[in-house]
């Protein structure tokens, strides 16, 4: 009877033990299913995991149309405000990930000067081939990160700025070679914008020095000066950015004159600046590491062949030679125009690409010889942001535009307007 009722004890046990295994199985099944269920993207209905991704990956037109990831999501968040961005499972993984990296990091020692920050990163945009090197990997920049006396020359960055990968790409080349650059275009294309956001993105200070008729070499290497102690040297810009490292934008370039802009060419070679004039401490200044020459203007030296310039003469040709890199920055792309214009403006796509097509027909009207003057990005946001405060497009072109034109050219111009917004 003992043996029997032992036996029964067993079984019972045995019963429990398998019945709690089951409901944890049950349970764990339970929490999977959780993880495993999928979101759905309110755009097309696919069941999804990550809509950041979905969008990356089946709605390029979204993030081209705004300009970068981030704020593609961000409009789909305003769009479907109940909707969700994540699946359990993929707020799980962005967990571990973050876990995993924050472990990762202690391990590391502090950032310093001369870190390295991924180009797509620097400027916000998507991972693509045109973000890769030949080997296929994703190209990378110094990260300078300066912090000195002169960290208030950092430039703040313009988080609505869409600029060309290929002019941005082509200006890097000469920052991360340590060569000058020389860019040169239309006025309002962005050529002096462009460095100023690599510095911004990279935490480099920079010196824009703007170049006239009454530019002389004292106003770009320095001068005496005197008080009641004596006579002192005061050094230029050129002096102070060779000095201490900063990026140095001469712009306006073809603006001066030629015998001027001679007082560059040993620092366009890399070699130190000389100062006849100065002080013992200011004589001989050798470039720093993380000094840099970049200079823009509307022409390449040769001259102004339309018109358009004026103030701009012919250049030595010795000294472009000694550029490293010379660029046309061209008008920006259709698409990046229309980008920019959004994400400044805020003006929906529809308002925005009434603004484009004038521009464009207006650029084809000077192309053809129609007008005497074109039109740039910068005239084009103005016309926008006017037609925003005005709310008549017509008043806004011939503020921004048409009102700087001859009486026959306006004629043309406001015709294109017409074409557009009657």
């Amino acid at each position: 009877m003992g043996r029997y009722i032992l036996i029964l004890e067993i079984k019972k046990q045995t019963l429990k033990q398998l019945g709690n295994k089951t409901m944890t199985a049950t349970a764990a099944q339970s929490v999977d299913s959780t993880i495993d269920e999928k979101i759905t993207c309110q755009i097309c209905g696919e069941k999804i995991h990550a809509v950041r991704v979905h969008l990356n990956k089946s709605h390029s037109d979204w993030i081209d149309s705004h300009g970068t990831v981030d704020a593609a999501e961000a409009e789909y968040s305003r769009e479907y405000p109940l909707a969700s961005l994540y699946s359990q499972r993929a707020i799980e993984a962005k967990k571990a990930h973050a876990a995993k990296k924050a472990a990762i990091e202690e391990k590391e020692e502090p950032q310093s000067s001369g870190n390295k920050i991924k180009l797509k990163d620097m400027w916000g945009i998507r991972d693509t081939k045109e973000t890769r090197n030949s080997s296929g990997k994703a190209i990378e920049v110094d990260f300078l990160d300066y912090k000195g006396d002169y960290d208030y020359l950092i430039p703040e960055v313009d988080e609505g700025y869409i600029a060309n990968l290929n002019d941005i790409k082509i200006a890097m080349i000469g920052i991360e070679m340590n060569k000058p650059v020389y860019l040169w275009g239309h006025a309002g294309v962005g050529k002096s914008t462009l460095p100023e956001q690599i510095c911004a993105r990279t935490k480099r200070p920079m010196i824009r020095v703007q170049h006239t008729g009454s530019t002389e070499e004292s106003h770009i290497l320095g001068q005496m000066a005197a008080n009641e102690k004596g006579t002192y040297f005061v050094p230029g810009p050129l002096a102070i950015a060779m000095r201490f490292g900063l990026v140095y934008l001469a712009d306006e370039y073809d603006f001066s004159f030629p015998q001027v802009l001679a007082v560059y060419q040993a620092v366009l070679e890399g070699k130190a600046l000389h100062i006849k004039e100065a002080d013992a401490e200011w004589k001989l200044v050798t470039p720093h590491k993380d000094f840099r020459f970049i200079g823009t203007g509307n022409t390449n030296g040769s001259g102004d062949s339309t018109g358009l310039f004026q103030g701009t003469t012919v250049q030595n040709a010795a000294n472009y030679e000694r550029f490293a890199l010379v660029h046309k920055v061209e008008y920006m792309s259709e698409k990046n125009e229309l980008a920019m214009l959004m994400k400044k403006t805020q003006l929906t796509r529809e308002y925005a690409q009434q603004v484009i097509d004038f521009g464009k027909f207006c650029r084809k009207a000077y192309d053809e010889s129609k007008t005497t003057n074109t039109l740039g990005p910068r005239v084009l946001l103005n016309i926008a942001e006017l037609w925003k405060l005005r709310n008549c497009p017509f008043s806004a072109v011939n503020l921004a535009f048409a009102n700087r034109l001859p009486e026959s050219c306006k004629l043309v111009v406001e015709g294109l307007a017409k074409r557009v917004w009657e």
